[in-house]
């Protein structure tokens, strides 16, 4: 179980933000009995892909169409400790990463970012190992991935280069479809000292401007921020890396998530520990990297949310979001899944909801996943006596039925990255 810690436990859900209940388009349902971080993507055919790791078991997915059933199941059992997938889908090809560390008694520092490229979404694969030494004593991790173009995809992952060392960086490497290392790995990350532990890179890639952007979790400034950079499709850095949380009262960053509008405009959105207490902000960039806001809070400071709870956003063809996020419950160190829609405006639709229909007091939900498209939020995450879960649900049809209450407004009070 994921470690969450936090100093004051309250009894309410959520000060200030009211929470309503979820109609029924398809209730929680197992795609796994058992499983640890989930992720999801599109399938441009209307359906769904869920892949996880099960740390005994390597890395598993399953393909599901628009109503939640599964049609294929896929497995990829190259080792024993395979962790922390992600993938990515076009109409062609599926592409799933992950960190690999040969076998679960091999060194945590002898890992290395792997992968499968599915062509036709049938079970024939090219398994491909990302990072250019192999057989080096280093750490790597936390990879992400994404199409550049209908032939490239990029991978990006934190670790060290050829041995295991006190610098953490971001690396890269652009991939064809075919499983050709287009150039070598390349040093995304521009600013590093003796202790900087850069983390947890998300790629955004912007077709029509012909750039990509990589975030990640830095400390190189003695805290946590999240910085960005941009980057062209070969790979050559457009600028240096510029500062998303720009909110000298942040005390810990850990989790957050990325998401593309239809404009190729694209947001970051995290959950910020002040103290002893936390909230949901976000930040808005034009698809060249322009700043469009400040950061924006979403959600009052409360003692329910936490750095370490695991955040997720997405954004459909009419520029309508859906974000889901771990919050505390009155139970210590137990959580559960909550959502909170947008319209194309960014305005607040309805109010926060709790996304599964599971009410165990003492049982937890973590890891959310969420894709909005066509108008449907299909949620995936992970539970404690489910394995890897997932509800489907209309956007429009959330029941409304909270009595008299509001939801919250944005509070005005923003902080600006602009010179």
């Amino acid at each position: 179980m994921k470690s969450i810690t936090f100093s004051i436990v309250v009894i309410v859900l959520l000060i200030g933000y009211p929470v309503e209940s979820l109609s029924q388009s398809k209730g929680n349902f197992n795609i796994s009995n058992s499983g640890n971080h989930p992720s999801l993507a599109n399938d441009p055919n209307g359906g769904i892909y869920v892949v996880w790791d099960n740390i005994f078991d390597a890395i598993h997915a399953k393909h599901l169409d628009p109503s939640g059933t599964i049609e294929d199941s896929i497995a990829f059992s190259y080792t024993d400790a395979s962790i922390v997938p992600r993938l990515a889908v076009n109409s062609e090809y599926s592409i799933f990463v992950w960190d690999d560390r040969i076998s679960n008694i091999v060194t945590y520092f002898k890992s290395y970012i792997s992968g499968n490229i599915i062509h036709d979404h049938s079970a024939d694969t090219t398994y491909i190992m990302f990072n250019n030494n192999p057989v080096t004593n280093a750490y790597r991790g936390s990879p992400d991935v994404k199409f550049l173009n209908d032939s490239t995809f990029l991978v990006a992952w934190a670790g060290n280069d050829n041995t295991y060392g006190t610098v953490s960086e971001i690396f890269g490497q652009i991939v064809s479809v075919s499983g050709t290392k287009i150039n070598d790995n390349f040093i995304i990350t521009d600013h590093t000292n003796n202790n900087t532990n850069n983390y947890l890179p998300r790629i955004v890639s912007e077709s029509n401007e012909k750039l990509f952007f990589v975030i990640w979790r830095d400390n190189s400034s003695g805290r946590a921020n999240f910085y960005g950079r941009k980057f062209d499709f070969m790979g050559t850095p457009q600028g240096s890396s510029f500062l998303i949380s720009d909110d000298t009262a942040i005390t810990n960053l850990f989790y957050y998530s990325v998401a593309l509008d239809t404009s190729g405009n694209f947001v970051v959105a995290w959950i910020a520990d002040k103290g002893r207490k936390s909230q949901i902000e976000w930040r808005w960039y034009q698809g060249n990297g322009t700043p469009l806001t400040g950061v924006e809070i979403l959600t009052p400071l409360d003692t329910l949310f936490s750095s370490a709870n695991a955040i997720d956003i997405s954004i459909d063809e009419n520029n309508r979001i859906i974000m889901e996020w771990e919050q505390q419950t009155s139970t210590r160190f137990i959580s559960k899944i909550y959502g909170q829609r947008y319209l194309s405006d960014r305005s607040p639709f309805g109010i926060a909801f709790k996304v599964s229909t599971n009410d165990l007091i003492n049982s937890f939900e973590i890891y959310p996943n969420v894709t909005l498209r066509n108008g449907t939020i299909f949620t995936v995450w992970q539970a404690d006596t489910s394995g890897i879960m997932g509800r489907i649900v209309d956007f429009d049809s959330i029941s409304l039925s909270v009595g008299n209450k509001k939801p919250i407004s944005n509070p005005p009070e923003t902080y600006s990255l602009y010179r």
